[in-house]
């Protein structure tokens, strides 16, 4: 027979669990600023890329003498 867990045996899975959770969502903050950035940086990059294809297909009038 399991005895029941005494008052300090609870307390201290209670504080390893606010502290699996604090880590936890420390975690969650990091990769969505690092997801935001990355998604920032491709919108640049998809933007750049398509103000160049832009210019470049642009057909320029030739003047002839």
């Amino acid at each position: 027979m399991n005895p029941e867990p005494s008052e300090q045996e609870k307390k201290i899975k209670q504080e390893m669990l606010l502290q699996y959770e604090a880590a936890t969502m420390k975690t969650k903050k990091i990769f969505i600023v690092v997801m935001a950035i990355l998604a920032l940086f491709l919108a640049g990059l998809g933007l750049l890329t398509f103000k160049k294809a832009k210019t470049i297909n642009t057909p320029v009038e030739r003047i002839q003498n």
